[in-house]
Order: structure tokens, then C-alpha cells, then sequence
């Protein structure tokens, strides 16, 4: 199978989710820890955009009404497939190059590319098709 016949099992208007991420952890006086439990969910839209958004699982100690913030955030792209058939976007200062899954047409895979002045951060993400 290559991504261009994987990529035709993309569902449009329906939610991707990663698994739980934790969101701005540390831990504070005497051992207190801070942070936001959270899935990142990703909507492809037939018009070729792409929204991420965010659903707060859980959170400890948050500052600053944080979980509320997330889940008001909404991100906004323009997606694209490539000449070999992956997906691309660039979000948030953010850029996505993936697939859907060829064994599990319900996963899609991406590499994600961030640059800023200070430091390049590479890492994979893994979302799943909301059932």
C-alpha cells in the first residue's frame, strides 16, 4: 500500500484524537504538581482545511483558568497532499507531514517540525478516528 491509497480513507468532518497529553507540568512548593490533561483533535474539512482543537481531560493545581484557554483554542490550516500522497499542513508555527495508517485506516501518523529561534523540536504524534 502507499500513502496515496491510504490517504483516500481520510474521513473529512469527522474527529481525530491523540491519546492523553499533559500540558505545562511542573511541580511547585513542596511537591504541589501543576499541569492540564488534554486529547488534541484534529477536523479535516472537505474545502482542504484543517481545525485542531482541544478537550481537556483533567487537570492539577492549574494557574490562570489554563484548561479554560485550551479548550477555546482553535487552530486553523490549509492542508495539502504531497507528489507521493502524505498530508501536509503548517499550523501554530507547527509543521505536520503524515499519513493514514495502511494496516489501521483509523490512525493517522504524523512528523511534526517545529522551528523557533532557540531550538528545531522534531516528534511524532499518533490520532485516532473518534468512534
Amino acid at each position: 500500500m502507499t500513502p496515496v491509497e491510504a490517504n483516500k480513507n481520510l474521513n473529512f468532518e469527522k474527529l481525530y484524537k491523540t491519546g492523553p497529553q499533559f500540558s505545562n507540568v511542573d511541580i511547585h512548593g513542596g511537591g504541589l504538581l501543576f499541569g492540564v490533561v488534554y486529547k488534541e483533535c484534529l477536523k479535516f474539512n472537505s474545502d482542504s482545511t484543517v481545525t485542531i482543537t482541544y478537550q481537556v481531560i483533567d487537570s492539577f493545581w492549574q494557574m490562570e483558568n489554563e484548561s479554560e484557554k485550551i479548550e477555546k483554542e482553535i487552530f486553523n490550516s490549509k492542508f495539502e497532499f504531497t507528489d507521493r500522497g502524505y498530508i501536509r499542513f503548517s499550523v501554530n508555527g507547527k509543521n505536520y507531514y503524515g499519513s493514514i495508517c495502511f494496516n489501521n485506516p483509523e490512525t493517522i501518523a504524523f512528523h511534526v517540525y517545529e522551528k523557533s529561534r532557540d531550538f528545531d523540536n522534531y516528534y511524532g504524534i499518533v490520532y485516532e478516528l473518534e468512534k
